[in-house]
């Protein structure tokens, strides 16, 4: 898959409604897209069960946290997949 079909793919998993952090919610992975210049998107990935109010992206610009958005019923498939298909490991294990 060429850039522009991968960030296609990814932009489908981000929904235009706005998402409120919460300090309860983890961090489940950071998400990078590079370019030849360099980083074009950094985002912190939220993700738990659906009604944990965890899942959503927050998007860095300047290494400052500028947005957050819901992720879409598609991107909470896709990663729900993804997820439960590694072995997570733990710190200290």
């Amino acid at each position: 898959a060429n850039d522009q079909q991968q960030s296609r793919a990814f932009l489908r998993h981000v929904s235009t409604d706005v998402a409120t952090p919460l300090n309860t919610c983890n961090k489940t992975a950071t998400i990078s897209y590079l370019g030849s210049d360099g980083i074009l998107l950094d985002a912190d990935l939220y993700f738990a069960d659906l009604n944990t109010g965890c899942n959503y992206f927050v998007f860095y610009e300047d290494g400052k946290a500028k947005y957050a958005n819901k992720i879409t019923q598609e991107g909470y498939d896709y990663y729900k997949q993804i997820f439960g298909s590694v072995q997570v490991q733990t710190e200290g294990k």
